[in-house]
């Protein structure tokens, strides 16, 4: 058992590492205001993992890499909150950009779902998200024989006490100020299968699906169409999207003239919502041809009915994962709505 005031100092040390500004940036009233650090004294004192050396990429970028991410990604919050560049595990990459998870070091904040590295160093394997190689800098250590479990990582859904509840949500905060702050550059325009698809007429695509598969009725968008359609497979999908972790994902395959629908569960890795704001993240299990796109849509389950549409939609077709980005949610929306989602491929 946990002794309740190590586990309040191992949290304090956790927000001044993550939300504190470092010497060189200005403190701002608002976050003097929140803060019950910086009211009283200087941080002069910062860990190994948060980012004060040079960005200069050392290494060629791999899986089981730990990395610092640059500074330039640092910033303040409209909360007043300034987060600082931290220490990142790589799980994949490519040339473009990496997914990568938080580390912490606290062996008292460590919750289950946590991959431990090695003595007061754990990955948050669980809290993953994209960001372009270009702000992945010095690699300070590796552990390839991590990815595996780091790639099989489930979302935290029993907590020891609610100072690691509490935790794992300022975690999942940090990590979308950095998710979001770099999706636009993750989501340069380019055509994909979808767009081929929706340049379909109805009539169309009835004599293309090889599936059996009834596209409901309304004036909704093709793609959308697809997306809410019932096909044959769904009961697997959503049998094994009863966890929480996981959600079906419609898959629409274009072979030639012959588009085959069928539903997959999708691990969700990341999910962060504040205000009327909502981010979740995931990876379809499924190999994805380089040209695959992704369509998605907030509905309500009970009515099909469209709520919404994300303000920003992301598809790595290398390693499935997905990030999409849904704004002007209301708390009731977010409660009793859901994503449905469609991936193009090959």
């Amino acid at each position: 058992m946990v002794d309740s005031l190590d586990l309040k100092e191992a949290l304090q040390r956790m927000w001044r590492v993550r939300f504190c500004p470092p010497d060189d940036v200005g403190l701002r009233e608002e976050h003097r205001i929140i803060c019950p650090f910086c009211e009283y004294e200087v941080m002069e004192e910062k860990a190994f993992y948060i980012n004060r050396g040079t960005d200069q990429v050392d290494y060629p970028i791999e899986p089981g890499d730990f990395r610092l991410l640059s500074r330039d990604l640092e910033g303040w919050d409209e909360k007043g909150l300034y987060h600082n560049a931290p220490l990142v595990f790589v799980i994949e990459s490519n040339d473009t950009f990496c997914r990568v998870a938080l580390v912490h070091p606290e062996e008292d904040l460590k919750v289950a779902e946590d991959v431990t590295a090695g003595p007061g160093l754990f990955v948050e394997a669980w809290n993953s998200f994209a960001v372009p190689t270009k702000y992945i800098g010095k690699r300070i250590a590796r552990a390839p024989h991590l990815v595996p479990s780091a790639k099989n990582a489930k979302l935290p859904n029993d907590f020891p006490t609610i100072v690691h509840e509490y935790f794992c949500k300022m975690e999942v905060e940090v990590a979308a100020y950095f998710a979001v702050k770099v999706l636009g550059e993750l989501m340069e325009p380019y055509s994909d299968v979808l767009d081929e698809i929706s340049y379909m007429e109805e009539n169309e695509l009835n004599v293309a699906f090889s599936t059996p598969c009834i596209l409901p009725e309304g004036d909704k968008g093709i793609l959308e169409k697809i997306a809410l359609s019932e096909v044959s497979n769904e009961p697997l999908a959503m049998a094994a999207a009863d966890q929480e972790d996981i959600i079906p994902v419609r898959i629409a395959k274009l072979e030639g003239k012959r588009v085959f629908l069928y539903s997959v569960p999708a691990s969700i890795t990341f999910r962060s919502d504040e205000a009327e704001s909502l981010t979740i993240g995931g990876r379809v299990p499924e190999k994805l041809s380089p040209d695959a796109g992704i369509f998605s849509a907030w509905i309500d389950p009970n009515t099909k009915n469209t709520i919404g549409y994300p303000s920003e939609a992301f598809l790595d077709p290398v390693s499935g994962f997905f990030r999409i980005k849904f704004d002007s949610l209301s708390k009731k929306d977010v409660k009793t709505g859901q994503p449905v989602i469609l991936v193009g491929t090959r």
